[in-house]
């Protein structure tokens, strides 16, 4: 039972492992299945103790270098991601619009030696300021429709998650993640953007008039700039 539960997750995760050396693609499927079985990830060490040593005896070191390697291009995920979920509509719903839900996330970081450590505007912080040290993490998500019941339920899953680094703005990153998606998903589906006040501006804004199928659902703060173009005029 526990070897064809494994060969059949393995067989749905392989796709996205298609790029990855044998040994890469093994450590990594068998960290997901890791993340499967636990109510709680806390780390790769603590996967490591409580599901990766009873389903291996790989080295700890080499489940860290499965995650870090730069050999391996994690964007094809993605595409892979968003693939399977369009796959799952039914022939049915293929007229429903699809969302995509852009947001950002920030990592609370005690240590000062974390990499891209830095100080953030956070209102929701409960430290006692409206400022935190550590990461700011962009996401993005899609949600599609099924059947259930005999009624239509959306799912949703995660596409991505990206690391602020100030090479680039939130914003920037946020973009690049919907046209990603936006290029995957195709001209024929209805997509809306969902976010919050922070993102309807500059290049997200902008989203609208570079795919004719994407609109945007938002709150607008008082002080938004919204531009209107009319043919007629």
């Amino acid at each position: 039972m526990k070897n064809s539960v494994l060969d059949r997750l393995k067989s749905y995760f392989d796709e996205y492992f298609s790029d990855a050396t044998r040994p890469t693609a093994r450590n990594l499927f068998l960290i997901i299945v890791s993340i499967l079985a636990l109510d709680i990830f806390r780390s790769v060490r603590f996967a490591h103790r409580h599901v990766l040593s009873k389903l291996s005896d790989t080295s700890l070191n080499a489940y860290y270098y499965a995650l870090k390697t730069d050999r391996l291009d994690h964007e094809p995920w993605r595409d892979v991601m968003v693939s399977k979920a369009l796959r799952t509509v039914p022939d049915q719903l293929k007229g429903q619009p699809l969302f995509l839900s852009i947001d950002d996330t920030m990592v609370e970081k005690e240590g000062e030696k974390f990499e891209l450590r830095s100080r953030l505007f956070d209102h929701a912080a409960h430290n006692g300021s409206n400022y935190l040290d550590g990461h700011c993490m962009v996401s993005i998500l899609l949600s599609f429709p099924v059947m259930a019941d005999g009624s239509i339920r959306y799912l949703s899953v995660p596409l991505g998650y990206q690391l602020w680094d100030k090479e680039q703005t939130k914003l920037e990153i946020a973009a690049g993640m919907v046209r990603c998606a936006m290029d995957k998903i195709g001209p024929d589906r209805q997509v809306f953007l969902l976010c919050d006040s922070w993102y309807p501006k500059g290049c997200v804004a902008g989203l609208v008039d570079e795919f004719h199928n994407l609109d945007i659902i938002c709150n607008a703060r008082i002080d938004t700039c919204l531009l209107y173009t009319s043919d007629a005029a």
